[in-house]
């Protein structure tokens, strides 16, 4: 069975920031850049909430010791 998509709306003016750089670096569509960019922030922003759930543990331990 193939991948299934989610469809996610972007504002006009970054969908058009987009368009001018699609030939310039290669991307077929602006959904094709979204997905890339997307893979790219996804690592960070799961360290980032790896982080916060630590500090939270931290904070739950030391409040009832």
């Amino acid at each position: 069975m193939g991948v299934k998509y989610f469809s996610v709306g972007i504002p006009q003016p970054l969908a058009e920031e987009i368009r001018k750089l699609q030939p310039i670096l290669g991307y077929r569509s602006v959904a094709e850049f979204v997905v890339e960019a997307v893979r790219r922030y996804l690592p960070q922003a799961q360290f980032q909430a790896d982080r916060k759930l630590q500090e939270l543990a931290k904070k739950e331990t030391e409040s009832i010791a």
